[in-house]
Order: structure tokens, then sequence, then C-alpha cells
């Protein structure tokens, strides 16, 4: 049983190792952090 967990893990970490996210963030005037996946004219 341990073999199966094992060999599990190892496929499910070799499909994320493909797995990438964009994220974009800034800092607005009053210097509160904000994050988005998608680019706006703010996080330039």
């Amino acid at each position: 049983m341990q073999i199966l967990g094992f060999l599990l893990g190892l496929a499910l970490s070799l499909v994320s190792a493909g797995v990438q996210a964009n994220i974009y963030g800034y800092v607005d005037e009053h210097g509160v952090a904000h994050l988005a996946t998608e680019k706006n004219r703010r996080s330039l």
C-alpha cells in the first residue's frame, strides 16, 4: 500500500511540474497590495 501511495505522489508531482501561474501585483497609493491573474495598467 505504501508503494501505491508513493507512485501516486510521484505521478501528481510530475503532472504539476508543467503547471504555472502568472500573478501580477501592485501597491496602491494607500499602501495596500493587490494581486491579479491578468495584467492591468496599475501593475506596470
